[in-house]
């Protein structure tokens, strides 16, 4: 399924203007002389509708690339060449881009210098991508970042409140020893949005984790046909989200939540969000399951319509912890409200000793619950 993903989305955007090749610039692959400056000029030079070309190797790049004001702008390779972070760095991200539209990142390694996974190291990042419009990441590889190794969000320039960037597609990537891939602003202060019309589709996060997070109203975000596996926190965050569907995910020893699911209380004030759907994923060998908590303190609107239906869970063990000890968990910290509408169903679980597979809190209203089937235990489970 990857491969037909990768090239039925890349068959959309290979019709571009003008293809300038990084070595005509005096970008020297696999030499280990900082090419920060021969990549530079070649972004530098690019019109619109123009693709840039890494050919084979590995590219040392020393200082922050950035593309400013771009529209219609490729850059890939054909054997994802790699661009490497020089061992004396200077800058926060390998790559800043902003704003664009008509963006394509495809076929690149992008390789950072901390593992983010084992210890996080704030500002050590990768791609940053903001203020744009029809972004598609496509077919790349980004390890070793301390913090996001790929950011795509709202721009801190835009109104207060709102969100500038939509129609992003984050497909047939592969993320690890990163500390999170993301679509929050962290900008102190900074009161913007993520992503409007974000698509995550058949990516691997090893090591890595997804985390959807907005400070003002967002909405549609699908997470699909992913694999999440080797996590030693939360695979998924998400926050303040509206119509976001979870479906055919696999989540493989994860040692935290499957999904935990909270108000962002960067965020100056309560943003109404609905319309929340898990559904048919496979969850094997993890610490938690799904961790929701629909309202922060004195919050008043419920969140409408959540859904978990037809997932199977395998081997939720809990380890040590005596608290959460629930496959399913609602909770609120509102003294008001939670959520409304809810509905679970068509589940398969295995139960760890001393576990329930599914905990409501009072304040969620209209609950339905059905045909939810207990799993034999697996021998040492």
């Amino acid at each position: 399924m990857t491969r037909f993903i990768y090239f039925l989305l890349l068959f959309s955007f290979v019709a571009h203007a003008e293809n300038v090749h990084v070595g005509d610039f005096g970008a020297t692959a696999d030499d280990q002389q900082d090419d920060s400056v021969a990549i530079q000029s070649a972004l530098d030079s690019l019109a619109k509708g123009d693709t840039l070309i890494f050919a084979e190797g590995t590219y040392d790049v020393c200082t922050t690339l950035v593309l400013q004001h771009s529209e219609q702008i490729t850059l890939r390779s054909f054997t994802q060449s790699k661009l490497k972070k020089c061992a004396n760095f200077s800058g926060e991200y390998l790559l800043y881009v902003k704003p664009a539209q008509d963006f394509t990142l495809s076929s690149l390694h992008f390789q950072g210098l901390h593992n983010g996974h084992q210890v996080s190291t704030w500002g050590k990042q990768g791609v940053y991508i903001a203020s744009a419009t029809n972004v598609k990441i496509i077919g790349n590889e980004f390890s070793n970042f301390g913090d996001a190794a790929l950011r795509v969000t709202s721009g801190p320039e835009a109104d207060y409140f709102t969100t500038n960037t939509r129609e992003v597609m984050i497909a047939s990537n592969r993320f690890s020893q990163c500390r999170q891939v993301t679509t929050t602003q962290a900008q102190t202060n900074s009161y913007v949005g993520g992503v409007n019309d974000i698509v995550v589709l058949d990516n691997e996060f090893e090591s890595c984790t997804l985390k959807l997070s907005t400070r003002a109203p967002a909405q549609t975000a699908n997470v699909l046909f992913n694999t999440f596996r080797d996590i030693n926190k939360t695979a998924f965050e998400v926050s303040y989200y509206s119509d976001l569907w979870v479906a055919h995910n696999r989540f493989m020893n994860i040692d935290g939540f499957v999904m935990n699911l909270y108000p962002n209380s960067q965020a100056p004030r309560q943003i109404p969000w609905d319309n929340i759907m898990f559904e048919k994923n496979f969850i094997h060998n993890t610490r938690f399951g799904l961790r929701l908590n629909s309202l922060g303190r004195e919050q008043l609107r419920p969140v409408h319509a959540l859904t978990v239906r037809d997932n199977r869970f395998e081997q939720v063990h809990f380890a040590e912890e005596t608290n959460w000890r629930d496959i399913v968990r609602t909770y609120s910290y509102s003294d008001h409200a939670s959520f409304d509408g809810v509905h679970i169903s068509g589940n398969e679980y295995e139960l760890a000793p001393d576990s329930d597979f599914l905990y409501i809190d009072p304040l969620s209203r209209n609950v339905y619950i059905d045909n939810n089937t207990a799993l034999p235990s697996q021998p040492g489970s």
